[in-house]
C-alpha cells in the first residue's frame, strides 16, 4: 500500500512553494512571472520552458526549477507552515467531494477490515443507506451550500446524502480520500473516505458562484462512480436517478444543464504515459456555452449542446 499521509505532506511542501510558505525568494518569483508568464498564454509548459529566462542566462524552465530547488532544500517540517496543515476554506472558499460510509455501514467495515486483517475472507455490504456524498469545508460554508441545494433540489438523491464535513486539514482530506483495491484501504477518521466522482454544479453556486463550468470527459459512462456505488448496495433505479445519460430527469443531467457551460476534453482517449497530451487537450477543448462572457476562449461554442460529450447521446441540454 501507499503512504498517503507521507504524500499529502510531500504535495503540502510543493503546494508550501506556490502559497509562499518558508523561505520564499519573493523577487526572484515576481522576476519570473514577470518575464516567463506573457509567454506560457495559450499555451502548456514545453511552450515556455526553453525560452528567455529573466537572467539572461538560463531558460524559464531552468529558472524555475532553481527556484523550486532553492526553496525545497530550506523547507523544514516543523519550522515552516506547510501548506496541507492549512484548513479547507481558510483562504479561498473551496469544497472538496468524497464519498462516504457512516453509521451501520461504518461499523461493518470495521468488522470486515478484522477479519480481512486476520486473514479470513470478507464480504462487505455495508448497504446504500449508508453511503452519503461527503464535502470536506469550512463550517459557514457547507451552511451556506447546503441551505442552497436543500432550496432548490428538496427530494433529490444528492440532497439526501449531501454530508458536511468540516475543519479537516487539507492533509486529512488527501490522505483519507483515495481508497482503492491494492492502492490504499479505506481510512476510519470518523468516516470511511475514497475519490469521489460526481459533478457538482449546484453546490459551487451554494457555495457563491455566479459561473461554473463543468470540466468532463467526452464518452464518460461513469463507469467509475456507477460501479463504486452498485458495490454499496445502490438499485438499478438508483443508478440510473443519479448517473444515467438516457434519463432526462438523472442528476447528474439535471448538474450539467446547470451549468453555465462545460469543458469537453478528451482526456479518456489520452494514455496515462502521454502525460503532456493531457495539457494540450486542456487547452484546445472546446468550451460548449452560450454564455458571452466566454467569446473569446479558444473553441467557444455556444451551440449549448453536449450530444457527444460525456457520453451523451441523442441528448440536447439547454444552458
Amino acid at each position: 500500500f501507499i503512504n498517503w499521509k507521507e504524500i499529502a505532506y510531500t504535495w503540502g511542501r510543493v503546494a508550501s512553494f506556490f502559497a509562499g510558505y518558508g523561505d520564499y525568494d519573493h523577487r526572484g518569483m515576481n522576476d519570473w512571472m514577470e518575464t516567463c508568464a506573457p509567454k506560457a498564454v495559450g499555451g502548456n509548459w514545453d511552450n515556455v520552458r526553453y525560452q528567455e529566462g529573466s537572467n539572461g542566462r538560463s531558460n524559464c524552465g531552468e529558472e524555475f526549477l532553481s527556484l523550486y530547488n532553492t526553496h525545497q532544500q530550506h523547507f523544514k517540517r516543523g519550522k515552516h507552515t506547510n501548506r496541507a496543515d492549512d484548513y479547507i476554506g481558510a483562504h479561498l472558499p473551496v469544497l472538496v467531494a468524497t464519498s462516504l460510509v457512516v453509521g451501520e455501514g461504518a461499523a461493518n467495515w470495521d468488522n470486515a477490515k478484522v477479519q480481512y486483517m486476520s486473514g479470513s475472507n470478507v464480504e462487505f455490504e455495508p448497504g446504500f443507506d449508508s453511503f452519503r456524498i461527503g464535502y470536506f469545508g469550512k463550517g459557514s460554508h457547507l451552511e451556506k451550500v447546503y441551505d442552497h441545494v436543500v432550496a432548490t433540489y428538496p427530494h433529490r438523491l444528492r440532497t439526501e446524502r449531501f454530508y458536511p464535513i468540516a475543519g479537516a486539514t487539507w492533509a486529512q482530506v488527501l490522505y483519507t480520500s483515495p481508497a482503492e483495491p491494492g492502492l490504499s484501504p479505506g481510512v476510519r477518521v470518523n468516516i470511511v473516505g475514497r475519490m469521489g466522482g460526481s459533478i457538482a454544479v449546484n453546490v459551487a453556486y451554494g457555495l457563491g458562484a455566479l459561473r461554473v463550468i463543468a470540466i468532463v470527459a467526452r464518452n464518460d459512462d461513469q463507469f467509475f462512480p456507477r460501479t463504486a456505488a452498485k458495490h454499496v448496495g445502490a438499485t438499478d433505479k438508483q443508478l440510473d436517478a443519479l448517473y444515467s445519460y438516457d434519463n432526462s430527469d438523472s442528476e447528474i443531467l439535471k448538474e450539467l444543464a446547470n451549468a453555465t457551460g462545460v469543458w469537453c476534453t478528451d482526456w479518456l482517449s489520452i494514455p496515462p504515459q502521454a502525460g503532456g497530451a493531457v495539457f494540450d487537450d486542456a487547452y484546445n477543448c472546446p468550451l460548449l456555452s452560450n454564455d458571452t462572457f466566454f467569446a473569446n476562449v479558444t473553441n467557444f461554442n455556444s451551440t449549448a449542446e453536449i450530444r457527444s460529450c460525456s457520453g451523451v447521446a441523442g441528448v440536447s441540454i439547454v444552458m
